[in-house]
């Protein structure tokens, strides 16, 4: 009992501290809602939108390189199907309409959904050692 004590209590501080970076991406975006004009929340999201990328990169290499040969090719698609439903997804939210309001709109959703990409690479990688599926 005090070994899975253990266990858990170090699985879930892995996962806490792998899911800091998303949480640091959702301040940085409050603080661009909280900005007064459209093309400066554009501007600001599309800037924080950038970081979350290259850190979402950072953490597929990271997952992709653990993973067995096996896997990887179907990481590989769920990431390719992901950024196609993200673009479609945001694409229907705008609704085919044009202008600042349009651009600052797609901006946040294409935002939100790499937040939610984020989170999911982050658990991934901070439970891939105690998962026995994929690795």
């Amino acid at each position: 009992m005090k070994i899975i004590t253990i266990i858990s209590v170090f699985l879930f501080s892995s996962i806490a501290l792998a899911e800091e970076s998303s949480e640091k991406f959702i301040k940085q975006f409050s603080l661009c809602e909280e900005k007064m004009g459209l093309s400066q929340i554009e501007y600001c999201t599309n800037e924080v939108s950038s970081e979350v990328a290259v850190k979402m990169t950072e953490l597929y290499k990271e997952l992709h390189g653990f993973l067995r040969e096996k896997y990887r090719a179907e990481l590989e698609a769920s990431q390719a199907n992901w950024e196609s439903y993200k673009r479609s997804d945001c694409e229907f939210y705008v609704g085919g309409k044009s202008g600042d309001r349009a651009a600052m709109s797609m901006s946040v959703c294409i935002y939100r959904k790499q937040i939610t990409r984020l989170k999911e690479l982050e658990h991934y990688n901070g439970v891939k050692e105690y998962n026995d599926s994929a690795w």
